[in-house]
């Protein structure tokens, strides 16, 4: 690990730059992630520093949700990742990229589900599933960027920004999965994971794959079905040692070891077990890597080689100085006195394993039930009669809490299921309504532009009417000059009494309400002609149509459409009725 945190520092004396040294130091992190997760942690810790030195709130954010991340992939610092990714998460809801607060809600939620807390992750999981889905169905652009896209802010082609979607749908699905196996309900932690692998595969992404295929032989096993979780196993084996990625190798060596075992294939089952370990070590985890000793001594014990077992007992204490006493300390304690207790019966052996079970009852650990039971065992198979009914009556009182537990898991899981399912019809009524409020708006717009064609039609035919009567009473036509006089005079009369306009106006108020606000505001010095002007252009009418309506020349709308560039500041190379219709849009929203 040392090693490879100095090469680290080594080749960033070469960037200068913040902004590079950051993007270095990341890009650094996401390659040895799966290789030794140690020197990662370290390298993200110190990224954060680095950032914060910066004064960019962006990069602060990165190396936040980056450093949360990988402590949680460590599998033993989930409340010091859910720190990190808070700050992240702050920060990112301050910039208002909606994206990487997606992310750093989905990794908050990941944390949640891996530290076994799956019921609170449940619904927040549920949420972002929706939304991820959602855009993902969007014909439009999507804008699902990485966290290398962000930094160097790029955008970048659709296709990619669609695997991007399906990597994170994908990941959603399978911490769904995880978290249904936590409840229980192992049916649907397995169709979950199942999605997983369908949308990892459309977006090309093998590590993914791979990852997903471990789960798949991993439901398996849960299922009693240990036979058919070898191939899963065996391709995930196959694309990570492609990939190169040891950790990963190392997961499904230890899982395929398990299996050999259990197959009476011991050779087999060892050779994959030391690999394992070795590579446990040489990454950095040194918890994993002892649970794995645990394991293997279990078996050699099993198989009748006591010697072996303690010797790996032993190798596996040694990683485990200095570290905190959680589940595989006492674990691999367990292993180690019960082969004493095997080989060497005595009350001495008992008093250990009491001492052991109060532990885990200081740690809160889930393994007292487990550990009562075997304190239990002890006493009966040394004859402590005592002994054995005070330990029976406690097997008794947690297998009655476990009863309550598993009572209260059922009613969880029910209240659950229950929000998922208005989640979903809520969601269902949200995108009914807003199919209703699109038809509604394209109904009004269309209303509107028949209108204003309507008014420009009407206005054309006044005008040409008017034209003839004139045409009429200069060529001394032999109708009475006081009847056409009288037809020009209502003609006139109701050009400029007719409301028709004004209809228009107020309708085109409601339709486009940013329009009007930002062109008093902003524009203040527009006369009232000219500011019609800009409103039948916002309607999309062209300076005849324009003319028609306000019954005046093309000649005096063209005059008025120079005085609005003018006070508008529009160059010579811009339309002013382009201008005009972005005037008031939604901004589109920076990818």
């Amino acid at each position: 690990m040392e090693q490879r945190v100095r090469n680290v520092q080594n080749a960033l004396k070469k960037h200068r730059i913040p902004r590079k040294r950051i993007y270095f130091l990341l890009g650094q992190i996401d390659n040895l992630v799966y290789l030794d997760i140690g020197a990662a942690i370290k390298i993200a810790l110190q990224s954060i520093e680095e950032a914060a030195h910066s004064g960019e709130s962006d990069l602060k954010a990165e190396c936040e949700l980056m450093a949360g991340k990988v402590l949680r992939m460590s599998g033993s610092a989930f409340t010091e990742a859910s720190k990190h990714l808070g700050n992240a998460l702050k920060i990112f809801k301050q910039l208002n990229d909606s994206d990487a607060v997606c992310d750093a809600e989905s990794q908050i939620a990941f944390a949640q589900v891996e530290g076994g807390n799956g019921k609170i992750a449940m619904l927040p999981l549920h949420r972002l599933l929706h939304i991820r889905t959602a855009e993902l169905q969007q014909k439009e652009s999507i804008a699902c960027r990485q966290w290398s896209d962000r930094l160097i802010r790029k955008t970048p082609s659709r296709q990619q920004m669609r695997k991007n979607l399906q990597r994170k749908i994908g990941m959603i699905y399978e911490m769904i999965a995880y978290a249904f196996s936590e409840m229980g309900d192992n049916e649907k932690a397995f169709s979950n994971i199942q999605r997983s692998l369908a949308l990892w595969r459309s977006a090309d992404d093998r590590l993914l794959v791979a990852r997903a295929l471990n789960d798949i032989g991993l439901y398996h096993i849960r299922a009693s079905k240990g036979g058919s979780a070898i191939p899963y196993f065996t391709k995930s084996l196959a694309i990570n040692r492609q990939l190169g990625l040891d950790s990963q190798i190392a997961t499904n060596e230890g899982n395929l070891a398990r299996l050999y075992f259990r197959a009476k294939k011991p050779a087999r089952a060892r050779r994959l077990m030391t690999d394992a370990i070795s590579i446990w070590k040489e990454t950095g985890l040194h918890d994993r890597a002892a649970y794995a000793l645990a394991q293997f001594a279990d078996e050699e014990r099993a198989l009748g080689f006591p010697n072996k077992a303690q010797k790996l007992i032993s190798e596996s204490l040694d990683l485990l100085k200095g570290s905190k006493q959680g589940r595989t300390y006492i674990n691999t304690l367990h292993v180690q006195y019960y082969l004493e207790l095997e080989t060497k019966p005595s009350r001495a052996v008992y008093e250990k394993f009491v001492k052991l079970y109060h532990l885990a009852v200081k740690k809160k650990l889930d393994r007292q039930y487990w550990l009562a039971r075997e304190v239990r065992d002890t006493a009966e198979r040394l004859n402590m009669h005592a002994e054995t009914i005070f330990w029976l009556k406690k097997v008794h009182e947690y297998e009655l809490h476990r009863i309550g537990i598993e009572q209260e898991e059922k009613i969880a899981r029910l209240e659950t299921e229950q929000q998922i399912s208005r989640l979903e019809y809520e969601r269902e009524m949200n995108s009914i309504r807003t199919r209703q409020l699109e038809s509604d708006l394209r109904s009004k717009t269309h209303e509107i532009e028949l209108l204003a064609t309507q008014l420009a039609k009407k206005g054309s035919f006044v005008a040409s009417l008017t034209g003839q009567l004139a045409n009429i009473r200069s060529n001394n036509d032999p109708h009475p000059m006081v009847s056409v006089a009288a037809v020009t005079e209502m003609i006139e009369a109701m050009r400029f009494k007719d409301k028709e306009y004004e209809q228009l106006e107020e309708r085109a108020k409601t339709l486009y309400h940013d329009f009007f606000l930002m062109l008093a505001a902003t524009y203040p010095d527009l006369t009232q002609a000219e500011r019609k002007v800009c409103v039948l252009l916002k309607l999309g009418l062209n300076s005849k149509d324009i003319a028609n309506v306000l019954f005046t020349s093309v000649r005096t709308i063209e005059n008025h459409s120079l005085a609005i560039r003018k006070k508008l500041g529009i160059s010579g190379s811009t339309r002013l009725s382009k201008f005009i219709l972005g005037l008031g849009a939604p901004k589109k929203v920076s990818k």
